[in-house]
Formats: C-alpha cells, structure tokens, sequence
C-alpha cells in the first residue's frame, strides 16, 4: 500500500510537471513570435510576403496571429487552408476562395483561364465588401502543397489580374501571405508579383530568456 501511495505521487508530480512544461513552451512560442507579427502587420510590410520553414516552426500560429491583428485594422482576410495529401489546380484554389466568400463552386463559372478566374473572384470581392472601405489579405497556409507551375500561374496570371480588378475598380490593395515548408525559391517564380522572403527563425533567444 506505502509503495502504491507513493508511487501515485510521483504519477502525480510528473503529470503537472508536464503540465507546466506545455503551459511555458505556449507562452515562449507566442512571445517569439510577437516581433514576426509585428513586422507583418505593420505599414512597411512588403505586400506579398513568403513565409517559409521547416515544420514546426510555428507557421499556422502565425498565421492565425496575422488574420486576427488585420482584421481588428479593417482588412478583410480570405484564409486559404492546403494539404499535402490533395493535389490542387487553379480552379482548387479558386473554390478555396468562393468557400470564403459564400459563394457557389468554380465549376459553376463560365472561365477556365487564370486571368479571368482572377477577374471574377475580383468581381465578387468587389460585391462583398460594397460600401466597406476594407482592404484585401490572402493568407495561404501549407502552400507546399501546390507545385511550382502552379504556383506560377496563381501568382503572375491569377493574382496579378485580382490585384488589378480590385485596385482599379474599388481602389482596393490587395496583400498576399504564402506560408509553407522549404518554398524560399518560389522569390523566383513571381514575375510579376515580386514575393519577398521571410523565413522563421526557431527561436528568439531574447524573449525566450525574457519569458
């Protein structure tokens, strides 16, 4: 019985050790990235940004962070979910973004380009935010999802028409955030929607030891 009790305490010790581990490693991750979402959301932010690491780097919370803090300064953000497990095409992506905005499936519109995809979505963006006054934020999350020629297509034929619908027909800006692992080379393959490479660190020494 005296071995049982006292094996139980030990059990129990563990258990909130664990505990208090788990609570003081949540609070480091959202100290350290305090900086990150700072940067983002501030004024001088590139307007097309690439967030790329390795797993578990805190890209999603991230993520989150940022849609939170944008929408608070009136943006209206269309978050945009991948998974490495489906494979996606221009009009996936497309139906990503109607899903957002409430509205029926690609299939159901009559293009098949990227260029007019990107004037449509333009069109019904416009429609949604009449009368707003709010700006455009597309976060992508696991965008190592998609390949690079695709990749190419979103960004120089699909976003860039978007950009152009929604900056000359409602003075809108548009911004872009592509998270994902190990895409650091996709700076390449924006043409004429010039990303800008932002790669997390693991950690910030300086607020870890501040926490």
């Amino acid at each position: 019985k005296k071995i049982k009790q006292e094996l139980r305490k030990i059990v129990d010790f563990t258990e909130e050790y664990i505990k208090s581990i788990e609570q003081r490693v949540n609070q480091i991750e959202f100290v350290n990235r305090l900086s990150e979402v700072q940067y983002i959301t501030g004024t001088f932010c590139p307007p097309y940004l690439l967030i790329s690491s390795p797993m578990e780097y805190g890209k999603t919370r991230l993520i989150e962070a940022v849609k939170v803090q944008m929408q608070k300064q009136n943006w209206y953000c269309i978050n945009i979910e991948l998974s490495r497990k489906e494979s996606y095409s221009v009009e996936g992506l497309v139906n990503k973004i109607l899903q957002q905005l409430g509205e029926e499936q690609a299939d159901d519109l009559q293009v098949k380009t990227p260029e007019k995809y990107g004037a449509e979505i333009g069109i019904r963006i416009l429609s949604v935010l009449k009368n707003t006054e709010k700006n455009v934020l597309i976060l992508v999350d696991e965008s190592e999802s998609v390949n690079d020629d695709l990749a190419k297509q979103f960004l120089n034929q699909f976003i860039l028409v978007l950009k152009e619908v929604l900056s000359i027909s409602g003075n809108i800006q548009l911004r872009l955030i592509l998270a994902g692992r190990y895409i650091s080379n996709w700076t390449q393959l924006g043409l004429k929607i010039p990303l800008k490479a932002y790669p997390l660190t693991p950690f910030d020494f300086s607020a870890i030891h501040q926490t």
